[in-house]
């Protein structure tokens, strides 16, 4: 492969400023969520230029309804999304996934792309436009060698990762227009640094409800207080949490006080109307990351068995689940993995770290359909979602290189 793998280098060199510059137009065009803007026109550019890579793409949109009970104005901020396939070869696809919206920036001046001291600066630099562009940028220097990959290549290119993805991969594998029964391995570039994410925390996220009865606060006795019948269930979970936060991760973390179960109370929360008034409701929220080794059946009646033992007592409180997102995990072993560490070692001269990411990721959608899939990618997590989010000039051109080798390999 060493002929082939100077020739790629070559290539993509020649390409340099056309991959920087693509990045630079990525960045400009703002895609903050929420709410979702400017999809269209990230979307018509992302289309125009995989075409060049002989890429065939077609476009589909997440549905008004399936928006609607998320809080989303389907007419106003559409939902497009995607689905490509490169290459005639028969049989199970190399699948790589990304995502074109970013969290909204910290300044308005991070939707405005800065090239400084081999760093591109701007929101969705490191996550994930960068990984945008190493997918366009490995098809690309691929097709300027004349390089077949070896299997067929399908792409999914979706919006609204930054919330979860439910409207987004997640509805369009549910839905059964992303088709996960013959893709052989994905690959989704992430802001990894290049390290390998093979397995990822779950989600559950609730809003506990707890529910009075108002009255003017010189009456007490007329109403009943939420406030008060709230203190008991938050005790409740708290205890809980004390015993979730035993539950480690035998995966590495980049981290290793990330490897533990987490769950976050009061994340979100407000009740009451007015000072002379008893309390008639409470809220607040709970944000539980179970590890890959927590069964997600087990981790909802665990934290659901606290709202039923409160209702015993006489307690009006409801949990509503907000998010629901089961770990992730594929083999360190799995061919694609390997195939990625020969390829970043053969790059970079560093041998990459099979680590388990503290949050999750889309991969989940694939993953729980059976798809073994990582993230592996170019951005740093350290810098993504910050009011200083770069990616490495260097470390995007080596990604691109290692991508390509990837697509030869898997």
């Amino acid at each position: 492969m060493q002929q082939p793998n100077q020739g790629i280098r070559a290539a993509i060199d020649a390409r340099r400023e056309e991959i920087i510059g693509l990045l630079q137009e990525l960045i400009a065009i703002a895609t903050p969520n929420p709410p979702g803007s400017n999809y269209e026109p990230i979307v018509a550019l992302l289309q125009k230029k995989f075409a060049e890579t002989g890429v065939s793409f077609e476009k589909t949109y997440v549905p008004a309804e399936a928006l609607a009970p998320h809080g989303i104005d389907g007419e106003t901020y559409p939902r497009p999304a995607l689905l490509g396939r490169h290459g005639g070869q028969v049989g199970p696809s190399l699948h790589l996934h990304g995502h074109f919206d970013v969290v909204p920036a910290n300044k308005p001046a991070q939707y405005i792309p800065l090239r400084e001291n081999g760093r591109i600066h701007g929101r969705g630099a490191a996550d994930m436009k960068a990984g945008l562009v190493a997918m366009w940028a490995a098809l690309r220097v691929l097709r300027d060698c004349a390089l077949q990959p070896r299997r067929p290549i399908t792409l999914s290119l979706t919006p609204d990762e930054e919330s979860g993805g439910e409207t987004g991969a997640g509805y369009l594998i549910r839905a059964g227009i992303i088709r996960t029964d013959d893709i052989a391995f994905l690959i989704m570039p992430e802001c990894t640094s290049t390290d390998i994410w093979n397995a990822s925390k779950g989600a559950l996220v609730v809003d506990v409800i707890v529910k009075g009865k108002p009255a003017h606060s010189t009456l007490p006795h007329l109403g009943r207080n939420a406030f008060e019948d709230m203190l008991p269930v938050a005790q409740a979970l708290v205890e809980l949490r004390k015993q979730v936060e035993t539950r480690r991760s035998a995966f590495t973390v980049e981290d290793p006080r990330a490897a533990f179960s987490t769950m976050a109370l009061g994340g979100e929360g407000s009740g009451g109307e007015k000072f002379n008034i008893i309390p008639g409701r409470y809220h607040f929220t709970i944000d539980r990351r179970p590890i890959p080794e927590e069964a997600m059946a087990d981790v909802r009646a665990e934290l659901f068995a606290v709202q039923e033992e409160m209702r015993r007592r006489g307690i009006d409180v409801t949990f509503e689940t907000l998010l629901e997102a089961v770990p992730a995990l594929t083999p360190a072993d799995a061919h694609g993995c390997q195939v990625l560490t020969q390829a970043i070692s053969e790059v970079t001269g560093r041998v990459p770290r099979a680590l388990l990411c503290p949050g999750f990721l889309d991969i989940r959608h694939f993953n729980a359909r059976g798809v073994p899939a990582v993230a592996c990618g170019p951005g740093q997590l350290e810098v993504a979602h910050g009011p200083e989010e770069w990616v490495a000039e260097q470390a995007l051109l080596d990604y691109v290189q290692i991508l390509a080798l990837s697509l030869l390999r898997i």
